[in-house]
């Protein structure tokens, strides 16, 4: 298509703005609906991974969750700092006092949390690479793996289980939110064309 010809669609309305995406003229309507869907399906996926993340990394059915749930305060209270608890019997105490609904809202905020952290580090203004969210998320999972050593009153593993867990959090639901195709910002930045 050349530059001076006007495509069929926009024959009608000479004064609309055309934008070239994914090598297609669109209106800014049909645009700014793509970018809602997209937006949409990126913070949805960002949620689902904030789940199952948590999930994995706080359920004592893995070795890291069955260690971080042995040195809480209301299992270590229990005598000999909860040797006695088999996994099983601690999921069923988690789940009995969190629910799948408590699991997906704390996802929901987490989620929400890294999107105005990324916000707040400019990666909603200008493309940063993925060593800058990288960098982000190390500094993130420092600050919470000390403010749960204040909460933890000192103790060493549920610290260092903090600190990765925010770290694996931030980056993986940054990734989610703020990885593009990258042809696709050279083709909006080439394409608002006005028909005449």
């Amino acid at each position: 298509m050349e530059e001076n010809e006007r495509p069929a669609f926009a024959a009608e309305n000479a004064q609309s703005v055309l934008f070239l995406h994914s090598g297609d003229w669109v209106s800014a309507r049909e645009l700014a609906t793509r970018r809602f869907f997209c937006s949409a399906f990126r913070l949805a996926l960002a949620v689902f991974v904030s789940v199952q993340l948590r999930h994995f990394l706080f359920s004592p059915v893995w070795m890291h969750g069955y260690l971080w749930s042995l040195n809480q305060f209301a299992v270590s209270e229990q005598g000999s700092m909860g040797a006695d608890k088999s996994a099983l019997s601690l999921l069923e105490q988690q789940m009995a006092q969190v629910g799948f609904w408590e699991h997906a809202t704390h996802g929901i905020f987490c989620t929400l949390a890294v999107r105005l952290l990324l916000h707040c580090g400019g990666f909603s203004h200008q493309q940063k690479s993925v060593w800058a969210l990288l960098r982000l998320a190390f500094f993130s999972g420092m600050a919470s793996g000390l403010a749960r050593a204040v909460q933890m009153r000192q103790r060493l593993l549920p610290c260092v289980h903090e600190c990765f867990c925010g770290v694996a959090a931030v980056f993986l639901l940054g990734l989610c939110l703020t990885l593009r195709n990258p042809w696709e910002g050279q083709q909006e930045k080439n394409g608002t064309k006005k028909t005449q």
